[in-house]
């Protein structure tokens, strides 16, 4: 029923919980860990067997009551009397061989201490515990496990079962100085510098907030302090006739240092010893007596740090960027194969435009991190002007980057120029120019009236061909050798397509002429509005008339109507998270498009959708007539006329732009079926549970076919992890650095600056978006989220105003938005943490401000 430190082995972790092993672990290490005993889960067990709790337990949690009520009753089942004798007499008798007879009493739970889910603070821990009310302390940690802290934290982790409760008895330390230490720092991810907060007496005081602890940051290789922030700590906790009690401490005591130069030193040890064991960084607290003996009192993994195991450790320094969410706009993990895929689209891009034939680029350079896609960018970085023109250059796609690089280069830029690695410019870049000259002459001299229709003839042309492809690709190598062809010509295509566009770019001069001459008069951003056959708009509008059809014959949307399966055919090579293959389309399972049409017949809100999209077309080609009228008093008729083309050639590039991405995916669709036969294979082979489990798999991995279900339970657990973080770092650094945003958020501010992406002033109330398939987002509310891609499309008809933390003028979200004519604002660091649902607050899509009205 329990178990010491020195008796607890690696296999008894679901007996004594995540906190109990790592302090076993460390025990037995030889650290200098306060010994202890651990009350196993299964007494937990046995208790609710013995009382009849687990299904009074679930018929609470059935209940349609709140968290709250449920967390109060369940709590309430548990109490000393309906203890058993034989687990009260192991206590005691564990308790009796304690020497100095005070001791901590701390929940261990099996979901606790995890990797990637730390639960710190979730359960409760109890100090200098006496014999007297020992057992009313392991009750309350039994509790503990049903607050509603707790209960929360599990149900956003989707831990919904197969969790049950340790407790550990541990001997108290009578601190003088308690504290925390990081091994690697948390903030800025940095994992050469140690970051301890300490204060005085125990480390109640430091958990509970009532204190400001000292801060000390230092160098993990010199030892060098490199900042020191002592604070005024008013008060400490210290020993009480009962538990612990509070005592306010005088000026002279509370803003002097709590640790010296030796102490550090020792800590830094410490450290060291206990990240070498663990094999990851730790989060630790730590305790110092009297005499200055220094105890570790607990560990665990610090879960907040972006994983950079899988980046080059060459000794030199590489910075990577976030190809998922810069480049691509993907806020979402790739599964393993979507990840081998789309890594080879990158070097192949390059080898192309550089007309690169001898020793063609591979995928080395591109880093499979958090689940995402990075890219190393230590070539483009070690010139100080070509990694300036970069951040130019793909500010277009995500604001923010610029003054992310540009930070990054202030910290690091000599580094990055004295490590040898040297730029130079691809003479390839020449030659790939004036092989494109031709194409785009050809282009040039179709009308843009006419040059959609020709670029779709050119995409099915393309197809056409890969279908062919598709068709002969037989075994298992050439059906994953035909998915990474797939998407190289899709990539290819792409390139050619762009060209079709190439009067998107008028967006700049004409907001430069008409602010030369009518001020803010007009706005270029409504020339974006109502794009004439936009696909990803025309999807929106196709969906509102299916609702409005619905809603006249009086049935429900379905998936056997003719109609709806006419929406399917057009768009059902599309998903939610489209340019990972290893996702599921639209067209094998349309539920998606389906609550659209249901969510656009409330309140008959397809009505507005489509009054809506018919007057911003109005507005924006009565906006050409009425610029082009009154400039002709200005420049003259003949540039007026000119001009008049220039923007209605804008309209016809804006309106192609997301054709183009269209194919890719309806490339990548077909890659998809080639794979999931694959997978087919495998499953009737006995090496697979389902089809779809072949995305979970790394393209080697797949060759040797060993062990694939474990391979999948292992990817998927990574996976469903990676999908519930909120933050990705636009630059990563091999050192562990990482760089979100150089948008800064004040807390208790009332404003918060971010950068303008679409014009508008609107005020409303939050709703934080993570998925556009599951989200329960009203008409007029305000879009929260990390970033959007074609999926998306259709909530813009609902969303009041968007605001997000990732993107620019030319991604997505910034382009939508424009063409719905909804304020934006971008840049935003952590928005989907700072701001909360059901917040009122007004955006500025001009200024990029958002006031925060409540």
């Amino acid at each position: 029923m329990i178990k010491w430190f020195e008796e607890i082995r690696e296999e008894d972790f679901q007996l004594v919980g995540g906190k109990g092993a790592n302090l076993a672990k460390m025990y037995q290490t030889g650290l200098n860990v306060p010994n202890g005993f651990v009350i196993l889960s299964s007494s937990y067990d046995q208790y609710i067997e013995d009382n009849q709790l687990g299904k009074l337990i679930n018929e609470i949690m059935a209940q349609d009551i709140s968290i709250k009520e449920k967390s109060s009753q369940i709590q309430s089942r548990f109490n000393i009397d309906k203890t058993s004798e034989e687990l009260i007499a192991q206590i005691k008798h564990g308790f009796a061989l304690i020497e100095s007879g005070r001791v901590a009493v701390r929940s261990s739970s099996t979901a606790e201490d995890l990797p990637g889910m730390s639960f710190a603070g979730q359960y409760s821990s109890y100090l200098n515990v006496t014999e007297e009310d020992l057992l009313e302390k392991v009750i309350l940690c039994w509790q503990s496990l049903w607050h509603v802290r707790a209960m929360d934290y599990r149900d956003r982790q989707g831990i919904t079962r197969d969790f049950s409760h340790g407790v550990v008895v541990q001997e108290m330390v009578n601190s003088h100085i308690s504290g925390v230490v990081f091994t690697a720092n948390p903030i800025n991810g940095l994992r050469n510098q140690m970051v301890v907060n300490a204060s005085w007496g125990l480390g109640e005081a430091i958990v509970s907030g009532e204190v400001n602890p000292d801060q000390y940051v230092v160098d993990r290789v010199t030892g060098e302090v490199i900042d020191e922030q002592i604070q005024d700590k008013l008060i400490q906790y210290r020993y009480g006739q009962e538990g612990i009690e509070k005592v306010e401490l005088s000026r002279e005591v509370s803003n002097i240092t709590s640790l010296n130069k030796t102490q550090l030193e020792r800590l830094l040890k410490v450290c060291d010893e206990a990240e070498n064991y663990f094999g990851t960084p730790q989060d630790m607290e730590f305790a110092i007596d009297e005499e200055g003996v220094l105890y570790v009192v607990q560990s665990r993994d610090i879960t907040t740090l972006y994983p950079i195991e899988n980046l080059v450790h060459d000794g030199k320094l590489r910075p990577y960027m976030s190809a998922s969410t810069v480049l691509l706009g993907v806020r979402e993990p790739f599964t393993p194969l979507g990840f081998d895929l789309m890594s080879q689209m990158f070097p192949t891009i390059i080898n192309v435009m550089t007309a690169r034939k001898k020793k063609p680029l591979t995928n080395s350079f591109v880093a499979y991190s958090g689940q995402r896609i990075y890219v190393d960018m230590s070539y483009l970085l070690s010139n100080s002007l070509v990694a300036k023109q970069f951040a130019n250059a793909f500010s277009g796609n995500d604001l923010p980057l610029k003054g992310v690089m540009l930070q990054l280069i202030e910290d690091y830029g000599r580094q990055l120029r004295k490590q040898g690695i040297r730029f130079k410019l691809p003479l390839g870049f020449v030659k790939y120019g004036l092989s494109i000259t031709s194409k785009m002459r050809a282009i040039g001299k179709i009308p843009n009236s006419q040059r959609y229709d020709a670029m779709k003839l050119e995409g099915d042309r393309w197809f056409a061909k890969i279908v062919k492809d598709y068709e002969r690709a037989d075994t298992t190598e050439e059906r994953l050798e035909f998915a990474n062809k797939a998407l190289v010509e899709a990539f290819k295509l792409s390139q050619v397509e762009a060209f079709y566009c190439i009067d998107v770019n008028n967006y700049i001069k004409i907001e430069k002429i008409l602010k030369k001459h009518f001020g803010n008069t007009y706005k270029v951003e409504t020339l974006a509005q109502s794009l004439p056959g936009c696909f990803t708009q025309t999807m929106t509008i196709r969906l509102n008339e299916y609702a409005k059809s619905c809603t006249v014959k009086g049935i429900e949307p379905s998936v056997d109507d003719p109609d709806f399966q006419d929406l399917v055919k057009d768009y059902g090579h599309r998903a939610n998270i489209e340019l990972d293959f290893g996702t599921v389309r639209w067209r094998e399972d349309p539920t998606y498009l389906l609550d659209l049409v249901k969510s656009y017949m409330v309140d008959d809100m397809f009505e507005r959708n489509l009054q809506d999209h018919k007057d911003k077309r109005q507005e924006a080609e009565d906006m050409i007539e009425e610029v082009a009228e009154k400039l002709s008093s200005i420049i003259g008729k003949n540039r007026a006329e000119k001009f008049r083309t220039y923007m209605i050639n804008y309209r016809y590039g804006a309106a192609m732009r997301e054709y183009p991405k269209s194919d890719i995916v309806r490339f990548i669709e077909l890659a998809r079926k080639s794979v999931q036969v694959i997978g087919q294979r495998l499953v009737e082979e006995g090496k697979l549970d389902y089809p779809e489990d072949v995305f979970y798999l790394r393209h080697d991995e797949i060759f040797r076919g060993v062990n694939l279900k474990e391979l999948v339970i292992k990817a998927k657990e990574a996976y469903n992890k990676e999908m519930n973080r909120k933050s990705i770092p636009r630059m990563l650094l091999n050192n562990g650095h990482t760089y979100y945003s150089t948008t800064k958020v004040t807390p208790g501010a009332n404003t918060l600056v971010g950068l303008p992406l679409s014009a508008g002033v609107y005020e409303g109330v939050i709703k934080v978006v993570y998925d556009p398939l599951n989200h329960t987002l009203k008409e007029g509310e305000i879009m929260v989220t990390e970033s959007t891609n074609p999926s998306w499309t259709p909530l813009f008809a609902t969303a009041g105003a968007l605001i997000m933390e990732y993107g620019g003028p030319m991604s997505h979200g910034g382009i939508v938005a424009r063409e719905y004519g909804i304020p934006a604002v971008v840049g935003i660091s952590a928005a989907m943490d700072v701001l909360k649902d059901g917040q009122h607050v007004r955006v500025n899509g001009e200024s990029g401000v958002i006031e925060l009205l409540e």
